[in-house]
């Protein structure tokens, strides 16, 4: 009851609010219409984990075997740089961290994987490599990078990316979207733990102030979006949403690529 007089108040204080010439509304997913600390999250602490504990052991110098390493807020810490608004580049940038300076213990992992983000930016895992590059030898780092391939698509080269997408699609949306048996995990999908946080009624609201003009730009594949907005999937405009997974790397945030792309479809 409380969260509906929320909603119902929040409405009521936007209605109120000038258009200041705005004709369209675009909204992300990850964060913003959806809770993803158990969904997207989570695949990068399984996908950190998995990856150190059993592809560390090829890797060319002695590596710890760390479990539970990545906290919300070493997550949030990579986001905050404005360079990792893709979580299987997140995944990597810890995986290559802590394989290139490996720790007995958690907590001084942490501690090193704070370092890192502060030292990290815009450019996401170039900035991350070179970063790391500074503190250890070029060689290690090259030779990590081979092991780790990436980035690479899910299912071919990069272990990294599959294992991410194996974690959070499951094994039949994993198939759907990569037209691949999944070879690491047959568990339940981490993206049913995807809690949707905008309410229809709300997302009605919005839709007739604006028009209809309601469209997402997500990092997200187009499937996952669909999978876990399908309550409120007919109040967007399906055909000016980006979803930044399907297109090409260089146009993923923060190029403003996929907003121009979203308006121009809208014509707003």
């Amino acid at each position: 009851m409380k969260n509906r007089w929320l909603a119902a108040n929040h409405i009521k204080k936007f209605s109120k609010l000038p258009l200041l010439n705005s004709e369209c509304v675009l909204f992300d997913v990850d964060g913003c219409l959806v809770d993803i600390r158990k969904s997207y999250n989570a695949a990068i602490k399984k996908t950190v984990d998995f990856i150190l504990k059993y592809v560390a052991t090829t890797a060319p110098i002695d590596s710890f075997r760390l479990t539970n390493l990545v906290s919300d807020n070493i997550i949030l810490k990579f986001r905050q740089t404005g360079g990792f608004n893709n979580d299987v580049d997140t995944s990597y940038a810890i995986c290559l961290a802590e394989l290139a300076n490996p720790h007995k213990n958690v907590t001084n992992a942490r501690e090193f994987l704070n370092k890192v983000a502060a030292n990290s930016d815009e450019h996401g895992i170039i900035s991350v490599e070179k970063y790391l590059m500074s503190l250890t030898s070029s060689t290690i780092i090259k030779n990590l990078k081979e092991l780790l391939d990436y980035p690479a698509p899910a299912g071919k080269r990069s272990v990294i990316a599959t294992v991410f997408d194996e974690f959070f699609y499951g094994p039949e949306l994993f198939k759907k979207l990569h037209n691949l048996e999944p070879r690491f995990y047959f568990g339940k999908p981490l993206i049913e733990n995807d809690r949707l946080v905008i309410t229809r009624r709300t997302m009605d609201h919005l839709a007739r102030r604006f028009g209809g003009n309601l469209a997402v730009v997500s990092g997200r594949s187009k499937l996952a979006a669909e999978y876990s907005l399908q309550p409120i999937l007919d109040t967007l405009k399906q055909e000016s949403s980006v979803f930044l997974e399907d297109e090409r790397r260089e146009y993923a945030k923060p190029n403003p690529y996929g907003i121009m792309k979203a308006m121009k479809s809208m014509g707003t």
